[in-house]
């Protein structure tokens, strides 16, 4: 049979004889001889397809050199009685006889089963089918008719022994399987051909037509479709799911296939959606029954038509189909009794039994007048419980060896189970019973073969529990295909906020419930995690979004009295609490939170992946209690608030919410705390990253600090500092240009952050220091690694990042963390408590080298990461320093007091020379101020947050200086002096044309004037009003977003090329853009307050030194005369190195020593004159206007007015 010999040719010749013969329908002498003939020789191809591969296979194992060909190419030949290649056309005519001959059809469909396998036959199979249009015809409907059969399945049939009901029924299936398994070869295929596509164009071009309609033939399709046709009589559904499961579950398989296919998607679901409504009308009748003993099956019908309403609604969402996309949402969601209820009609008596149940679970769904919504009845008809067959006891045999042969006979069924061959394992066992050499008592032989029945029974009871959990596994992956489009996929406009919360909460109760119990199906437990993170995803979305609705609300209400300056606001003597939404659903978060903490216990011994979506779950959930940056930035915008205003926002929904919260985790006390540090210490990267960040989360809200005494008690804490050092070397290969995976370097960044939020709390500060964690963090030589250059980003540029990140972004991923923690524990420890500074001073000078190439570095002025990083350099170099004194550590005559004043006084030099840099560098204002029409908005938005950047850096370095002022003494008389008696940057109007004086003031060894300090308050000063009304602006706008037009609507939002953008993601575009800028420009209002109160304090001081306590020396020449006569300029840039050099080498700090030369009479009378004019009243009423607009809601109102009575009375008694 495998290659051109005799018996080919004649089994082929048999057959076409045979088609012959039958194509006349006539009757001929020998008829039943024949046809039992064609069988046979159809059942012989049949057989060689099966098993030629493993023959041909074994035949190349053995070496032998017999030539074969495979039967399928054979197949191809030509026939030499018609002169042409049609053996498959003639094995295909037989279908078109299966009222007369229902085997031989069966038969032939196997053949071309296994033929269309071959990707070389495939193309070959469809051109002789359709070279002849009559044969074309002719086959098309003898497959329909097959189809199209009435036949009743059985469940219980011998394969050897078929009747004719059976035979019919099982060319049927494997018709349907003969279309699953062409439908994804290259186009064109024997499937479309079938199924009426047109192959004369592509595929996806094809128009479907009901039969007759344009001359279109009755198809698989339609046949396929008529037999899903629901009952018209009944409400029971299909009928097809109760008489011919198997039958049903292809049907639906092949329907999935079709809508899922790239080809054949776009007319399938056209011509179903369009001319049957085919997926609404089966929706209808959903959940199907499930009646044994086809359960399995029809749950599996179940499942192909939830895949395919998920695919539906996704693609008629994203085509914007709106019609049939809220039909279909509403037919799953609706829950009112009226929308849902069908009219009655008459009952057939043959199928009482099944409406009667359906009828009685229908009505079990109506609760108080409401019906259950169907995406919900669907979940119910899941059951999480399956009973496992007990382990049968054997007497007569080993059981660990019928084990070893139940796995040695274990083969993936058609869906895809691994199930035993009884068959097999029952030829194994009868083999050794029938052994010669096997002994076994005449007696005994009943009683073994009665074990051998049991043993056989029980696979069976376990083969089908496995079809009945996996049944039930994919029930569940499509009810989740089909809950995670409608929430992510589908609009608001198609599904509103209100019921898609209630949705949700309903989803997750019903999910969390079916966990609960002990005895659900672990697999199926498995796969409810990761539906739990998609659900608390799109829950806190829906949060988010009535929080910026709430956001609105508060602007609309908060800002009208200010805005309108002519409305007197009306006193109140109350205030008002508004419920938001988290007040509404607090006891629905509360037993979702329950419900998550008791599945995260449960599978405490179970995968990690699990949990690893559960901690996930727990994030979302958390974050719904956080109050947003926006929200925080609203209420502590500059507005007068009452004291009813102040009151209500400490007991807010936030915080109600967050109490409730934490009330709920701290009932379960340690066994919660014991399972979640046990992920986050050990386990799969991906677990112990959520579980770190699920502790991050919980300490954030933990007031009573439970969970930072338990890990402290515990060592979770010291484990996870001391795992930093031994993280070092890893983190050092991230920085190789080409690095490994960056798991380590994640987990770390997890690391750092959950310390960090410990080290918000003094307790969780002070808890950090004793496990020594500045000690650890001095001891990681990673931070000493630090690259040269940018190689990722250009100046001014975000530029499009790789996927992995370059050697300086890694470094910085690793920096950041340490110095975000730096401040977070001397934050938290304050001012008074000198020894956590004096730690984190130390770690500073333990990488001296790095922190000094970090300010000393001017190539990337402009490039956003490097101000960050420069940002949180001199925020943690300047508080450590300005607080902290190492010096007291050493002893007097220890050479180590020599270096450590020497790092510091590098590192103070550096700080007070980036005041010059970035308030006269005219290269960067430029390029932070140019906003004009060519620059796009996205870009404007980063140069906005670039300038907010460098506020922070004055910021801290002006911190920074007002500090060792403050820590060198209480008195001016004895402060240390900073800035030289010289106000010419105050003077001067246009810096920009003094080259030789910037040059001057960038320089690190030149000590910076103190008219540098007039000119930050008087620039700082004139920005703040600029900014303030700018903010006021934007509240307007804000507050009046839904009023304004299209064109200022499409400005605000950036969406001025986006025509078809509905308007209200045009409002919510605007919304956050205008949240952005108004928390933009807040920032920068206490910014730039914070400076100027700095400033004014250095100023004083200053002033006060030079004019009372500040003895001169003679001198013919001056500070300003140094500087302008070139000659001297170079003398004193001489001066000044020497002095710094003495500093380096373990000098004192002193007046002489900061300034680099001695303070002349003439230079005392040149402030005095210069400040006449500089420091006037001008000067004094913009600083008052702003204190009187912004200042009087701050705590510290009356401090700028001190400082400006201080000023204006030396000047008035000393100039």
């Amino acid at each position: 049979m495998l290659s051109d010999g005799n018996v080919i040719r004649m089994v082929l010749y048999v057959i076409d004889e045979a088609t012959r013969l039958l194509d006349t329908y006539t009757q001929f002498p020998g008829k039943d001889e024949m046809e039992q003939t064609s069988l046979l020789c159809l059942r012989m191809i049949e057989t060689t397809l099966e098993k030629q591969e493993t023959f041909i296979s074994l035949l190349r194992e053995s070496g032998s050199s017999v030539m074969v060909s495979s039967a399928d190419k054979l197949l191809l030949g030509i026939n030499p009685r018609s002169g042409s290649a049609d053996h498959l056309v003639n094995v295909a005519k037989f279908v078109m006889h299966k009222n007369t001959i229902p085997e031989h059809s069966l038969y032939a469909v196997k053949i071309l089963h296994w033929v269309s396998q071959s990707s070389a036959v495939q193309p070959e199979l469809v051109r002789m089918f359709t070279n002849d249009k009559e044969t074309s015809q002719n086959l098309l409907h003898g497959f329909v008719e097959c189809l199209e059969s009435d036949d009743t399945e059985e469940f219980e049939q011998q394969e050897d022994n078929l009747t004719s009901a059976q035979v019919k029924n099982a060319t049927r299936q494997n018709i349907l399987r003969l279309l699953l398994s062409t439908l994804d070869q290259p186009a064109p295929n024997l499937a479309h051909y079938l199924l009426g596509f047109d192959l004369q164009k592509p595929v996806d071009k094809s128009e479907l037509q009901d039969p007759g309609v344009l001359a279109s033939p009755r198809t698989c399709l339609h046949s396929i479709l008529s037999t899903l046709r629901p009952s018209d009589e009944t409400k029971s559904g299909p009928m097809c799911l109760y008489e011919t499961p198997r039958l049903a579950d292809l049907a639906y398989r092949v329907i999935h296939a079709l809508c899922a296919n790239k080809d054949t998607s776009t007319p399938v679901m056209r011509y179903l959606r369009t001319t049957h409504d085919f997926l609404y009308m089966q929706v209808q009748h959903l959940p199907f029954l499930n009646s044994q003993p086809g359960e399995t099956l029809v749950l599996s019908c179940q499942s192909w038509l939830m895949k395919t309403v998920a695919i539906e609604l996704k693609l008629t969402s994203m085509n914007r189909q709106r019609s049939h996309t809220q039909r279909l949402i509403n037919l799953l969601l609706d829950d009112n009794v009226d929308h849902q209820e069908r009219p009655d009609t008459g009952i057939d008596s043959q199928y009482s039994q099944y409406e009667g149940e359906i009828s009685s679970f229908r009505q079990a769904t109506i609760i108080g007048g409401q019906r259950r919504r169907k995406i919900l009845t669907v979940l119910d008809s899941i059951n999480f419980f399956e009973f496992s067959p007990e382990r049968i006891h054997l007497e007569n045999f080993d059981f660990e060896a019928i084990e070893h042969i139940i796995k040695a006979c274990e083969q993936k069924s058609e869906s895809g189970i691994v199930i035993c061959n009884v068959k097999r394992v029952k030829m194994i066992i009868m083999n050794e019973l029938n052994n010669p050499q096997a002994s076994i008592a005449s007696g005994q032989r009943q009683i073994i073969l009665q074990e051998v029945k049991q043993i056989l029974e029980d696979i069976m009871k376990q083969n089908t529990s496995k079809e009945v959990i996996y049944s039930k596994k994919q029930a569940f992956e499509s009810w989740r295909q089909v809950v995670e489009v409608l929430l992510t996929v589908c609009s608001e406009e198609l599904l509103s906020k209100e019921i898609r919360q209630n949705v949700i909460f309903e989803l997750l109760q019903d999910l969390l419930v079916k966990v609960a119990d002990d005895e659900a199906l672990a697999e199926l437990n498995s796969a409810v995690p990761a539906v739990l993170l998609t659900l608390m995803a799109n829950l806190r979305h829906c949060f988010l979004t009535n929080q910026s609705e709430t956001l609105l609300q508060a602007n609309t209400s908060q800002y009208v009295a200010m805005l309108d300056k002519a409305t007197t606001p009306t006193p109140s003597f109350g205030f008002k609490q508004v419920g938001g939404s988290r007040t509404l659903f607090s006891s629905s978060l509360q037993v979702v939170l329950k419900g998550l903490i008791e599945h995260i216990l449960r599978t405490s011994s179970g995968p990690q992946r699990v949990r690893a979506n559960l901690y996930g779950a727990l994030l979302y959930y958390l974050q719904i209690g956080q109050k947003p940056n926006n929200l925080c930035a609203a209420e502590s915008s500059p507005t007068k608030k009452s004291v009813g205003d102040i009151i209500a926002a400490k007991d807010d929904e936030y915080e109600k919410l967050t109490k409730e919260n934490l009330e709920t985790i701290l009932k379960f006390g340690e066994s919660l705390m014991e399972v979640v540090c046990r992920d986050s210490c050990d386990g799969h990267d991906v677990g112990r990253m959520l579980a770190l960040a699920s502790i991050d989360a919980i300490v954030s809200i933990d007031k009573h600090s439970a969970w930072l005494n338990y890990m402290s008690s515990k060592g979770y804490i010291q484990h996870i500092i001391e795992s930093l050092q031994q993280d070092n070397s890893k983190l050092e290969n991230m920085l190789q240009p080409t690095p490994g995976p960056l798991k380590d370097l994640y987990i770390y960044e997890s690391k750092m952050a959950l310390l960090s939020r410990m080290a918000e709390s003094p307790s969780g500060a002070y808890i950090l220091l004793q496990c020594g964690i500045m000690q650890k963090l001095s001891a990681c030589t990673i931070f000493r690694l630090r690259p040269e250059s940018e190689s990722s980003l250009g100046p001014g540029a975000g530029g499009v990042e790789s996927f992995i990140p370059s050697v300086m972004i890694r470094y910085r991923q690793i920096l950041f963390p340490a110095l975000k923690l730096c401040l977070s524990i001397m934050t938290s420890l304050g001012l008074e408590n000198k020894e956590a500074a004096n730690k984190v001073l130390s770690f500073i000078i333990s990488h001296a080298d790095v922190f000094n190439s970090i300010l000393r570095d001017r190539h990337n002025l402009l490039c956003p990461e490097h101000l960050k990083e420069l940002s949180l350099t001199t925020a943690t170099i300047g508080r450590a320093a300005s607080q902290g004194d190492l010096e007291s550590d050493f002893f007097s005559t220890d050479t180590s007091v020599i270096e450590y004043r020497g790092h510091l006084s590098r590192l103070q030099r550096q700080l007070i020379a980036l005041l010059p840099q970035y308030c006269f560098s005219q290269r960067i204002h430029r390029y932070l101020t140019d906003m004009s029409s060519s620059v796009e908005q996205q870009e404007e938005m980063h140069r906005r947050d670039m300038g907010l950047i460098v506020n922070e850096i004055v910021c801290n370095v002006v911190a920074f200086c007002r500090g060792i002022i403050t820590k060198s003494g209480s008195s001016a008389q004895y402060s240390l002096v900073l800035f030289s008696p010289n106000l010419m940057e105050a003077t001067v109007r246009d810096l920009s044309s003094y080259d030789d004086l910037q040059g001057s003031l960038i320089s690190v060894n030149r000590t910076p004037n103190l008219g540098l300090v007039v000119y930050i308050i008087r620039d700082c000063s004139t920005n703040f009003m600029t900014i303030y009304e700018d903010h006021r602006q934007l509240q307007r706008k804000l507050a009046n977003l839904p009023d304004v037009s299209v064109d200022e609507l499409k400005e605000l939002s950036g969406t001025m090329t986006m025509d078809k953008l509905p308007t209200h993601i045009r409002q919510e575009k605007a919304r956050k853009i205008l949240n952005h800028r108004i928390s933009h420009r807040s920032q920068q209002i206490h910014l730039h307050s914070y400076v100027i109160e700095n400033c004014l304090f250095i100023l004083w001081r200053h002033l006060e030194y030079y004019l009372l306590h500040c003895v001169p020396t003679e001198s013919e020449t001056t500070l300003f005369q140094l500087h302008t006569k070139k000659h001297g300029a170079r003398n004193l840039q001489d001066t000044s190195r020497h002095s710094m050099q003495e500093i380096d080498s373990g000098g004192e700090l002193s007046v002489e020593n900061m300034l680099g030369t001695a303070v002349s009479k003439d230079d005392l009378d040149l402030l005095k004159s210069d400040a006449v004019s500089c420091i006037n009243d001008t000067f004094f009423k913009k600083i008052q206007e702003i204190d009187q607009c912004f200042g009087r809601s701050r705590s510290r109102y009356e401090f700028t007015e001190a400082l400006i009575r201080r000023i204006k009375r030396l000047l008035r008694l000393h100039t």
